[in-house]
């Protein structure tokens, strides 16, 4: 059977400010961060991570490598990752191009896969002598939605990507989060989508409290206009205190859920699950800050699943 492993975003907190707007402070800016996840006993940690860099102006440019190029009004136009890597047989190279849509207000409306294009080496003897060469074209894979004139989104629908080592590249079906708002912050989300490649419809629904403090994020979401990574959520003003999930759908034919509701680790007829890596129930975070009050390590935690975040500032 097939096992699907997925990895639980941690909100982080920033200090509390004298006022509400996000400054320019170089220490305010997130060098890197890192994510344990540890799901279950004898299960190995899962482990996320990422690096920032930014310009002279103070604006993202590179996220791992991806690097973003601006256009009008400061505006993310395109981004673009380049890898190539030396195999016995010759260099491997993986290229992909995303470009963004904003309208008159500033706000993302879309953003496309321009191309995507991989070559693998080929192996003597193979059926290939060039090598396994594929490229993708022109899929959108995120649109967002507003209410009136707010600033972030009440719904956005998405295709996730999904990596499988070096040659496998998946685009998955669409699915759906919307979103309710408190201010600044998100007081409720329900994301729809599908339990497996059967097309088992699930829908989860998460409740958030939040600190006074304001999110690890929310410099980073305020000025790039998106997530730096997850294009499906939304970030926070502030930081989350309490998240509490409640999934839907588990009635279909042929899926049981584990014992106790968890769906960490499911196997349906040897299918992979494609929802989000995430438990039911409550989770709760607790905090470690330095001298500036700025978070440099967060633990949440709930029904099995205990995340540590490291953050790291410039």
């Amino acid at each position: 059977m097939k096992k699907s492993h997925y990895l639980l975003l941690a909100c982080g907190l920033l200090s509390s400010c004298k006022s509400d707007d996000i400054t320019d402070i170089s220490s305010d800016r997130i060098s890197s961060i890192e994510r344990i996840s540890t799901v279950g006993y004898g299960v190995p940690p899962l482990i996320e991570r990422h690096a920032f860099v930014y310009d002279e102006r103070g604006l993202l440019k590179k996220v791992d490598e991806r690097v973003f190029y601006y256009g009008v009004n400061d505006k993310a136009e395109y981004s673009r990752v380049f890898l190539t890597s030396f195999q016995p047989n010759g260099n491997s190279v993986y290229v992909e191009r995303l470009s963004y849509r904003w309208d008159a207000q500033g706000r993302l409306i879309d953003i496309n896969l321009d191309s995507l294009y991989k070559k693998t080496p080929a192996i003597p003897g193979g059926i290939s002598t060039d090598g396994p060469e594929s490229l993708i074209r022109n899929i959108v894979l995120a649109s967002y939605k507003y209410n009136g004139t707010d600033r972030k989104p009440s719904a956005i629908f998405y295709r996730p990507i999904t990596h499988s080592g070096s040659n496998i590249i998946i685009i998955g079906d669409e699915e759906k989060v919307e979103y309710t708002y408190e201010g600044g912050n998100v007081s409720s989300s329900v994301r729809t989508g599908k339990i497996n490649s059967s097309g088992h419809p699930v829908r989860m629904t998460t409740v958030n409290t939040y600190l006074p403090n304001k999110h690890h994020f929310a410099e980073i979401y305020n000025k790039l206009g998106f997530h730096p990574y997850n294009f499906a959520e939304v970030v926070p003003q502030n930081c989350v205190n309490t998240s509490e999930r409640k999934v839907d759908g588990f009635n279909s034919d042929g899926f049981t859920p584990p014992k106790g509701g968890d769906i960490n680790f499911v196997d349906i007829s040897g299918d992979v699950i494609s929802f989000p890596f995430v438990f039911t129930g409550k989770a709760t975070y607790s905090y470690h800050f330095n001298d500036m009050g700025l978070p440099i390590e967060i633990t949440e935690g709930g029904d099995g699943v205990t995340q540590r975040t490291v953050i790291t500032y410039k």
